[in-house]
């Protein structure tokens, strides 16, 4: 326990160790010769005739497939082509059959509801004379 402690009883911690890489002083980059060879660039042989094929992954597996896919091919006309079937004339439409006239219920037997008068009828009681 004596090994930690000064004689002040204050614990002294091990020094810093040494760096894990030693330190290297900056470098210049390497001077690149004057004259870069270039290399050659061969293209892959094209012909013009043949289209490009079309490389698909098949690790890639989509796991929500779409339930409408696109078709390969235009899709055909819904109707057969020809002269399109014109509008009937205004005056070709069939008239609607006549309605029968509306007929209103006659009201219940009951007591009259006379509506309010207009003005408000004199006050009846007490009035207060100042």
């Amino acid at each position: 326990m004596s090994g930690l402690f000064s004689k002040n009883n204050i614990p002294e911690y091990p020094g810093k160790g040494p760096p894990e890489f030693p330190f290297q002083p900056k470098t210049e980059p390497p001077s690149f010769p004057k004259e870069n060879p270039t290399i050659p660039i061969q293209e892959p042989e094209i012909d013009p005739s043949v289209p490009p094929e079309i490389v698909t992954d098949p690790s890639r597996i989509d796991p929500f497939p779409n339930p409408n896919p696109k078709p390969d091919g235009p899709k055909p006309p819904l109707s057969p082509p020809g002269k399109d079937m014109p509008f009937p004339k205004p005056d070709e439409v069939p008239p609607l059959p006549p309605r029968p006239p509306e007929v209103v219920p006659p009201c219940p037997p009951g007591p009259e509801i006379v509506p309010p008068p207009s003005t408000p009828p004199p006050p009846t009681g007490p009035s207060i004379i100042l």
